[in-house]
């Protein structure tokens, strides 16, 4: 691919022009790609959210419609993005109430209530090819979540611990899994189920980073981001850029939050960005610096990761458990300018080639959609 990512997208949007997608939950990762494909039943906590993509509102006629729609056949994939709460926690009826009726829109209130109820009763949805795709920061997967992990074909997740067994701590075993646990038939299904699934870089951010590519540099090392309140891997290692300047090093970090397209353009400016993880490890920080033209340097991996960057080949991993190991990656990685030329450019072929909305929603229907004939 040498035109940086356009072509594959329309060749992904080609493969699959033919699938009809019922898409369900807060996110429309499949409505983004292929809206004339996809039809969005709308489960959310917020009224109005995605009102950019004509959602249905998954009240309860469009739920009994949906049922309808797929004992018929209609749809060749159902996509679930699951709550992070069930409808039954008490915060989720206080989040419905805090955007609906206390900001004055009384009437969104029953729909969005039951919105939320409705999640619990897609157990019972006919037989289709479902896939649950969980984006949130978190690393386990909740107890009202499994019934996903036993009906769909895969259960796509962003924050896959590097042993997998963990999702279940706390939720499927009140600790850490024990080798009983992992001996079950019953879990050890569940858990193949699971696949790991990357950030979609959404298409006003893909675009701002791709305008900005091709820079001249003007800097060594770039970062913006918040610190205080966040990842201890960024607390510790933000002392560490003080000792970058003291050594000759260009650091270009903004005092103040800046908007996303100079974001992406002082990245393009930098030969490298820091990329500490936040809330989860897989920021889409390290995608955007990639697009913008900038080497990411990235605290090591936690998680099983789709289509990785690869360290030396796209970016640079360092352990924040050694206190001079962000300080040794950056001064060896600034040692030679053209290796990072070409890394740069390989790092935004890769991630425009599998990471971008249409990528990840090739990807997901590739693993459950197989040769035989369409259900319709």
């Amino acid at each position: 691919m040498t035109d940086g990512g356009h072509r594959s997208e329309e060749t992904e949007a080609h493969r699959h022009a033919d699938l009809r997608i019922a898409e369900i939950g807060e996110q429309a990762l499949f409505k983004m790609a292929w809206p004339d494909q996809t039809d969005f039943y709308l489960a959310t906590l917020h009224a109005g959210y995605g009102a950019q993509w004509n959602p249905k509102v998954l009240g309860p006629l469009a739920l009994w419609k949906l049922f309808r729609d797929i004992r018929a056949g209609r749809y060749d994939l159902v996509a679930i993005h699951p709550p992070l709460y069930p409808f039954w926690h008490p915060r989720s009826f206080l989040a419905v109430l805090k955007f609906t009726v206390l900001r004055g829109h009384f009437a969104a209130f029953p729909g969005t209530l039951f919105s939320t109820m409705a999640y619990s009763l897609l157990r019972f949805l006919p037989e289709c090819r479902m896939v649950g795709i969980d984006m949130a920061d978190n690393f386990g997967i909740p107890g009202h979540h499994f019934f996903l992990l036993d009906r769909a074909r895969r259960f796509f997740k962003r924050e896959l611990p590097v042993d997998r067994w963990k999702v279940f701590y706390r939720t499927g075993h009140r600790s850490l899994p024990t080798r009983t646990f992992r001996s079950r038939q019953k879990w050890q299904r569940r858990l193949n189920a699971i696949s790991p699934i990357g950030l979609a870089i959404l298409p006003d951010i893909l675009n701002s980073a791709r305008r900005s590519f091709g820079a001249k540099k003007k800097t060594d090392l770039f970062f913006a981001g918040q610190v205080r309140d966040s990842s201890t891997v960024r607390s510790d290692g933000f002392a560490t850029l003080e000792k970058l300047k003291a050594r000759g090093v260009v650091v270009d970090v903004p005092d103040k939050q800046i908007p996303f397209e100079e974001f992406h353009r002082r990245c393009s400016e930098a030969w490298l960005t820091w990329s500490p993880e936040g809330f989860g490890w897989d920021c889409v920080r390290h995608a955007e610096a990639s697009l913008a033209g900038s080497v990411p340097v990235i605290n090591s991996p936690t998680i099983c990761r789709h289509q990785p960057l690869r360290s030396g080949e796209h970016c640079f991993f360092y352990f924040p458990d050694d206190p001079d190991g962000l300080e040794y990656a950056v001064v060896e990685a600034l040692k030679d300018k053209q290796r990072l030329k070409k890394m740069a450019a390989a790092a935004k072929q890769h991630v425009d080639a599998h990471h971008t909305v249409a990528s990840l929603c090739s990807h997901i229907a590739d693993q459950v959609v197989d040769d035989e004939a369409m259900t319709r």
